[in-house]
């Protein structure tokens, strides 16, 4: 496949997801009757579209407009950007008519002003053709309006915040990088991809830290760019590049780099070896055959081998506690378990899951903390 090529793919892929809504059907038909309902009776009207922030929202209400209806104007103000009086001045020359406005980030308005905006929006909803749809972020919306604000405001609130499942989550994030037609090569790299231990440990970290598809297609976004932007060939891409690009994306969603470092200045030095003893297996695996799991047992076995040559006082006397070592290793983020956990600790098997450029500016700088046969197994010895 050419290079050409991949990027037409690429492309398709990117503009499929821009306006892709993922888990909104419900509110999007609730919101669709709402609208469709309006522009046949013209009778004014208003409701709340509720959820945090990336939960599709705006997406959702650009999605269910009347664009094609000209005898309808459509107004958006959004809170961050409109002052108070800037919008007011507007609608007073916006003319009579049938009119759809939309509030988003509405709570700006009603926490930084006298709520005179909102007031007055709702008010027109009781003797004109207008309707309101306040979007906003605040699950406590209502609660935050004024006595004569909340009197006229519809009980009607859509809300924007689907339950996800971590396996949902992932099947999502395939689903947006796969290509339609055209391109068996190209899902064949994703379905690879999909299966790395590292990426299902990152989108379960993002999954924890944004909880909405809307950084999910952030994230995929980012990858595909990133991926367009480097001119790699398919044929070029190992399941290690596409990894690299992935966390770089991830990252640019949520920065992680100072919460990772924090963790490692956290462990032990036994800890720390145990990391190390793992990372110096996997660059060993990487240039056998590419990215490898390693049981418990195998780990231990270095361990073991580095403190009888190196420094012999973190000996252990029940090889146990390296596995209990490693399980709280797995707790903290740094391990993914790659078979089941319910396997007999010694052949239970793990992969790293974190930036190996950053660890690697950690230990740099660690190496000046801990005992000088340490450092130096660090730096020369290599394992096979």
């Amino acid at each position: 496949m050419t290079n050409e090529k991949l990027v037409d793919i690429l492309r398709d892929i990117r503009t499929r997801i821009k306006d892709h809504l993922v888990a909104l059907d419900e509110p999007r038909s609730q919101l669709e009757t709402l609208i469709s309902t309006f522009t046949e009776t013209l009778e004014g009207g208003s409701c709340t579209v509720y959820g945090h922030r990336q939960s599709g929202k705006k997406s959702l209400v650009k999605r269910c407009l009347p664009w094609n209806d000209i005898d309808i104007d459509v107004h958006w103000f959004n809170g961050l950007l409109w002052s108070e009086t800037k919008a007011l001045n507007f609608l007073e020359k916006a003319g009579e008519g049938a009119k759809i406005v939309i509030v988003s980030n509405a709570e700006q308005f009603v926490m930084k002003t006298n709520q005179n905006l909102v007031y007055k929006l709702l008010e027109a909803t009781r003797n004109k053709s207008w309707f309101v749809v306040l979007v906003t972020s605040r699950h406590d919306f209502e609660e935050t309006l004024e006595k004569r604000v909340r009197s006229r405001l519809s009980k009607i609130k859509i809300k924007c915040v689907p339950e996800i499942q971590l396996k949902d989550y992932v099947a999502q994030f395939q689903d947006f990088l796969t290509a339609r037609s055209g391109s068996t090569k190209w899902n064949a790299h994703i379905a690879m991809l999909m299966k790395s231990h590292v990426l299902r440990n990152r989108l379960e970290g993002l999954l924890a830290e944004c909880g909405t598809y809307g950084a999910l297609k952030a994230v995929a976004t980012l990858f595909l760019s990133d991926l367009i932007a480097s001119k790699a060939r398919l044929s070029k891409l190992s399941i290690e590049v596409l990894e690299e690009i992935f966390i770089d994306a991830v990252k640019s969603i949520t920065p992680d780099d100072a919460s990772f470092l924090s963790a490692c200045e956290g462990l032990s030095l036994r800890q720390l070896c145990l990391v190390v003893c793992i990372q110096k297996l996997d660059k060993a695996a990487r240039a056998r055959s590419g990215r490898a799991s390693h049981s418990y047992k195998n780990i231990s076995l270095i361990y073991m081998k580095m403190v009888n040559e190196y420094f012999a006082i973190l000996r252990v006397n029940n090889v146990h506690t390296l596995y209990k070592e490693l399980d709280h290793l797995r707790k903290l983020g740094f391990l993914a378990v790659v078979t089941e956990t319910q396997a007999q600790m010694q052949f239970r098997r793990v992969q790293l899951t974190f930036d190996n450029e950053v660890f690697e500016t950690f230990l740099e700088k660690a190496k000046t903390n801990v005992p000088t046969h340490i450092a130096q197994w660090f730096d020369e010895v290599h394992v096979t």
